[in-house]
């Protein structure tokens, strides 16, 4: 990441001149190493990720000819104009975050954003993930259009798929609920994915989709197992930087940084 404006809005602070000079030479040959090692198992880790969205998106695909767009547009609108009666002048902002991640601890979901900023939680269970993003997608925008600043979190795998829509504002959030989102609290309303979906058709592909679950999400239980071995190569390499650097400079430098900031503040 470079600054767009160096010196004026943003500045780089180089860390490394608080690393000894030359002191990494004895292990030169282990570090690069493990950097090629840890590199490989990102490489390998970004596949079965990119296997599992593929899975992901054949179901909604499949999931979509039985899908009734319209009736969940409907739906969606009707929600929007009892939710969000117009409150400001202009209109809101829209900004985008990832609520929940692939790590080396698992597939993490940060509800507690979510219970921090919001009592009125809606779910919707939606498991092909081909209701829930229309849906959500619609209710942002007329959020947004009414004045409300809110954030729309989108899928890791898919960041073109919205997952969860929080509103601080008005202590509102709407989530999707499914065997890879799995709230830990109880949503003050369940909307079923089931109402926007020809249930009889879609029994016709039970067998791929179950298929396309199940792999899903086992090349994601792969792609975890190979990044917490990767975060375990990461540590490896870290000791010996960590070996050599000045942290009592680091420590100054920081706090020659707060101090200039803390004064830019003040004009």
């Amino acid at each position: 990441m470079e600054p767009r404006f160096p010196g004026l809005d943003e500045e780089i602070i180089n860390l490394g001149e608080f690393r000894r000079v030359g002191s990494l030479d004895k292990d030169a040959q282990q570090i690069r190493l493990l950097c090629r090692e840890n590199s490989a198992m990102h490489k390998k880790a970004a596949r079965f990720m990119s296997a599992a969205a593929g899975l992901d998106e054949d179901s909604r695909r499949t999931a979509s000819a039985c899908f009734d767009k319209n009736k969940a547009l409907n739906f969606a609108r009707r929600m929007s104009a009892r939710e969000f009666k117009p409150a400001h002048e202009k209109a809101g902002t829209l900004s985008k975050r990832f609520l929940s991640g692939i790590t080396p601890d698992g597939l993490v979901t940060h509800y507690d954003t979510v219970a921090l900023q919001c009592k009125r939680i809606t779910a919707l269970e939606d498991e092909y993930g081909v209701c829930a993003p229309l849906i959500i997608s619609e209710l942002a925008h007329s959020a947004v259009c009414a004045g409300y600043d809110c954030t729309l979190c989108c899928c890791p795998l898919l960041p073109g798929k919205a997952e969860h829509l929080i509103i601080p504002e008005l202590s509102f959030c709407v989530t999707t609920a499914n065997s890879f989102h799995m709230p830990p609290f109880a949503p003050e309303r369940c909307i079923h994915a089931s109402r926007f979906l020809d249930t009889a058709a879609l029994r016709a592909h039970r067998n791929r989709l179950a298929f396309n679950l199940k792999a899903q999400n086992d090349l994601l239980k792969e792609a975890v197992k190979i990044l917490s071995a990767a975060k375990s190569v990461h540590d490896m390499i870290e000791e010996y930087y960590k070996a050599v650097m000045d942290f009592e400079g680091v420590s100054l430098k920081c706090e020659q940084l707060t101090a200039e900031l803390l004064g830019r503040a003040k004009h």
